[in-house]
């Protein structure tokens, strides 16, 4: 690989007017240059495409479509717009440290990793910090090695603890993988790092890499939490047959029975978070979200609103 390699940003955008300034700002002020910016535009009617046009930068390219709603086509389209070796992902209501590039890049020079990620920090609409998401504490986990075992989280606990604005992929193993994965009406990001877990080694970096915007008009805020739950199973189910050999290779056994039982479990939980989420959104973002990161760490409090709620 070069010793600069070209890094390609991914973003697709709808609606993003109030936060697109701050997003477009964190990239052209990367102190790593060698970098393009796609942009596909799915239909914005804000005046969040005037923002982009009127860019000054050789490197970005900006894509206006007609409204789709589909995450998975928009960033696969980008993808196949893009000539970098290294792919990073951008949503465009996020932003990103000034050394996020220069720091990760780097560590692609190992042909193992498949991809890397790192810590991040929730920010409000104002850009407030309002939580943080850390490295998992199991080392194994947390780089996928030996490979598979990141699917301990993210197949046996449906755990996304990635924060997609951190990642970036080596091309050639989303390549190994078909692109970004497009299956059952999912956001492309977890099942794209369930497969990648069957491909190579992931690559944790213990620094912000990354500002994830929590606000109600985000696409996790307001997409059916149980009936994307059941995608998550049903993707999760169809992903264990067609790859039950390769999982015994690496020592991984599940009982799907069992494993049925607890995604069960799991479900009910998220139903707590999301009745819990509509329940409190008069709050805003600003409060939903710390009380999340906080009644997860509490399993008294869960049980006690699992009553309340009757769940």
């Amino acid at each position: 690989m070069d010793e600069k390699p070209l890094i390609s940003i991914l973003t697709t955008v709808y609606n993003a007017r109030p936060y697109i300034e701050q997003t477009v700002r964190s990239v052209l002020d990367q102190t790593y240059e060698h970098w393009e910016w796609i942009i596909v535009d799915d239909g914005s009617t804000d005046g969040t495409g005037e923002i982009l046009r009127s860019i000054k930068d050789k490197r970005v390219k900006y894509v206006l479509q007609e409204n789709t709603g589909h995450i998975a086509k928009n960033v696969n389209r980008a993808l196949e717009m893009s000539r970098g070796d290294i792919i990073a992902m951008l949503d465009g209501d996020d932003c990103l440290p000034r050394d996020k590039f220069e720091i990760q890049v780097k560590g692609f020079a190992d042909q193992d990793v498949v991809l890397s990620y790192g810590e991040c920090f929730l920010i409000n609409s104002a850009g407030k910090k309002i939580g943080h998401v850390g490295l998992p504490e199991d080392s194994r986990i947390a780089a996928n090695n030996p490979m598979g075992s990141a699917l301990m989280r993210l197949l046996v606990d449906i755990d996304c603890f990635i924060c997609n604005t951190t990642v970036m992929y080596r091309r050639t193993s989303l390549s190994d993988v078909g692109g970004f994965v497009d299956a059952y009406n999912l956001f492309p990001d977890f099942s794209t790092w369930v497969k990648l877990s069957l491909k190579g080694r992931f690559l944790p970096v213990p620094a912000c890499l990354g500002y994830y915007r929590k606000h109600l008009g985000s696409a996790t805020f307001n997409v059916n939490q149980e009936y994307y739950y059941e995608n998550q199973v049903n993707f999760l189910g169809e992903f264990c047959q067609q790859n039950a050999e390769k999982l015994r290779d690496i020592g991984l056994h599940f009982d799907m029975g069992a494993l049925e039982l607890h995604w069960k479990n799991i479900k009910r939980k998220n139903n707590l978070i999301y009745r819990l989420t509509l329940f409190c959104s008069f709050m805003g973002a600003d409060l939903i979200t710390p009380l999340i990161c906080y009644i997860n760490k509490r399993s008294k409090i869960k049980k006690l609103i699992r009553t309340i709620l009757q769940i």
